[in-house]
């Protein structure tokens, strides 16, 4: 498996997204904890390329449980998937596996372009 980001894509919004809103005024300190649950979940998709995909096993090492994964069902946050849940719209905020294995061959290929030009490999 490729190695995975070592970073994510967190809207500057999020606090204010209805979705974590409804989780905190709903809910209270589990909401809020939730929401962390969810930024965690992000983290572990990119870093162990998952395109947006978790494991039940993984829930407790994203400092989560089912109960909380329930509630970020519920608000739309996560869905359900076949071996546990899928952040729901990932790949439309986050680079999937495949987008990053394209834009890697795209600067492989630049690079050896610009290597050949360099030294007259044309």
């Amino acid at each position: 498996m490729a190695a995975g980001l070592p970073w994510v894509r967190i809207d500057s919004d999020l606090a204010q997204n209805p979705k974590v809103a409804d989780l905190a005024a709903e809910h209270g300190q589990r909401g809020l904890a939730a929401a962390f649950v969810f930024v965690c979940s992000i983290g572990h998709c990119a870093a162990h390329n998952t395109d947006g995909e978790i494991r039940k096993a993984m829930l407790p090492f994203i400092h989560g449980t089912p109960a909380l994964a329930r509630l970020l069902v519920d608000v739309g946050l996560w869905e359900v998937a076949e071996k546990g849940w899928r952040v729901a719209k990932y790949a439309e905020h986050q680079p999937t596996a495949e987008s990053r294995e394209a834009a890697a061959q795209r600067r492989s290929d630049a690079a050896r372009t610009a290597a050949n030009a360099r030294w007259g490999n044309a």
